[in-house]
C-alpha cells in the first residue's frame, strides 16, 4: 500500500529529496513528451495534471512534496503560455485531504479535525477529484488554461 511520507528536513536525505522531486516532475513531462506532438498536429488538446494543496500551502513534514508540487503547478502555467497558441489547454487540479490508499494510514482523528476546518464538513473522495478532472476537461472549460483547481471542499480559497 502507498503511504504519505512526512519527513522533516532534518530527517530527509537528499537522495530522497531528489527521488520525489525528479518522480514528481518525470511522471509529468514524459507523458506531456508523449503526446504534445499529436496535439500540436491536431490544433487541439487537454492536459490536466495532479498537484496539491501542499504545493501553496505547505504543512510540517511535506518539504518534498510541496516542493514537488510546487515545480509541477509551475509546468502547468509555462506548458499553458508555450502551448495556448496550439489551442492545447494544461491545467492543474490541487486536491485536498482525500481518502485514498496514500492516506489510509493517517489517524482517523486528524482527518476528522480536516474535514472540520472545510466549509463542507468532509474530506475529499476520488470521485470528487475525478468530476473536477472532467470539468477541466469538458468542452465547457474550453477557455480555461494556466489554472490551478483547488478541490479541497473550500478550506482553500483562491
Amino acid at each position: 500500500m502507498l503511504s504519505v511520507r512526512s519527513h522533516t528536513i532534518v530527517d530527509y536525505q537528499w537522495q530522497d529529496f531528489e527521488n520525489k522531486l525528479l518522480g514528481e516532475l518525470k511522471g509529468a513531462f514524459y507523458p506531456c513528451k508523449a503526446v504534445v506532438p499529436a496535439m500540436i498536429e491536431q490544433k487541439r488538446g487537454c492536459i490536466i495534471a495532479v498537484s496539491s494543496s501542499l504545493s501553496r500551502y505547505p504543512s510540517e513534514g511535506f518539504c518534498a512534496h510541496s516542493t514537488a508540487k510546487s515545480g509541477l503547478d509551475g509546468f502547468v502555467k509555462s506548458l499553458a503560455v508555450e502551448l495556448g497558441p496550439h489551442s492545447i489547454r494544461v491545467n492543474a487540479v490541487a486536491p485536498g485531504l482525500t481518502q485514498t490508499d496514500a492516506t489510509a494510514s493517517q489517524p482517523q482523528q486528524q482527518k476528522d479535525a480536516i474535514a472540520q476546518m472545510t466549509p463542507l464538513q468532509r474530506i475529499g473522495h476520488p470521485e470528487d477529484i475525478a468530476g473536477a478532472i472532467l470539468l477541466l476537461a469538458s468542452e465547457q472549460a474550453r477557455f480555461i488554461t494556466g489554472a490551478y483547481l483547488p478541490v479541497s471542499g473550500g478550506i482553500q480559497m483562491l
